[in-house]
């Protein structure tokens, strides 16, 4: 069971394992990966049906795998053409990168640090319609924005998945996750 009620179908190298609470979700980084299934009608793939905002909190031990983007949670934001949010990794800056895309409007927040392989990171991702996105690295504040920029956004790829971008096999994620919950309100 992941995100509380909802349930995943687990494909590849993603195994359930011992954690530190229950069980970790441990991704490969070669082609393991959970379908959360269809999310349109609901907050995780438009965020028009987030009224009061929400919040996304998980624990997260990326691994040393390299590439261009590794992703981690997607339900269509990693693109300016899906509605939906997105949890990645961009190799080239190393930095955790969240990111919302709702009708014409984008939110992004980038970790300015650095982030460091084999180690425990508590990522807390918030974002309300007028508040903006939050990012919060081990419970302090990384970033934020309350200014979206303009994107062309359709709703292609409703599905959600952890471990790889939702619309294409590729740029899998290899690392390990507990303690996964999702919240239909914005916390401070």
């Amino acid at each position: 069971m992941l995100l509380g009620t909802v349930d995943g179908e687990v494909h590849g190298g993603a195994v359930l394992a011992d954690g530190t609470k229950g069980h970790d979700l441990y991704l490969d980084g070669i082609d393991g990966w959970v379908d959360l299934g269809n999310q349109r009608h609901t907050c995780l793939g438009n965020l028009q049906h987030c009224v009061n905002g929400f919040t996304l909190s998980l624990w997260i031990k990326i691994g040393d795998k390299t590439g261009d983007a590794l992703h981690y949670i997607s339900s269509g934001g990693h693109t300016k053409l899906s509605h939906g949010i997105s949890l990645k990794k961009r190799d080239g800056k190393r930095r955790m990168d969240f990111r919302l895309n709702s009708p014409g409007r984008c939110w992004v927040v980038e970790d300015p640090d650095p982030t460091v392989s084999n180690s425990w990171y508590h990522v807390i991702d918030v974002w309300h319609p007028t508040d903006g996105a939050k990012l919060y690295l081990n419970e302090i504040l990384v970033a934020n924005t309350t200014n979206p920029s303009s994107v062309v956004a359709g709703n292609d790829h409703p599905k959600m998945v952890i471990g790889r971008p939702n619309n294409v096999f590729i740029k899998y994620g290899r690392a390990w996750m507990d303690e996964i919950e999702i919240y239909y309100k914005a916390f401070p």
